[in-house]
């Protein structure tokens, strides 16, 4: 994520010792989207879920995403499909 935690020189200091040890570290690309899979679900609730009725205040929205993460993966309606 470039966070400057991960981009000091103490981290990469400790990089090169936890790689002696058999630890390496791979950074992802500034923005992968596809490879972090709360970004997937994100984007499959407000495109195919959550409903223009559902922004109607902050209550509305946030009942309705807790419905779907309380019942995410449960039912056939709340399931992403890869194809």
């Amino acid at each position: 994520d470039n966070a400057p935690t991960h981009t000091s020189t103490k981290f990469k200091t400790k990089k090169l010792d936890w790689e002696k040890r058999g630890l390496y570290l791979y950074f992802l690309p500034p923005y992968s989207p596809e490879l972090n899979r709360i970004e997937m679900l994100w984007k499959h609730m407000k495109y195919h879920w959550i409903n223009i009725s559902d922004y109607a205040s902050t209550f509305t929205l946030e009942s309705y995403i807790n419905k779907i993460l309380k019942n995410y993966g449960k039912d056939d309606f709340f399931e992403i499909k890869f194809r």
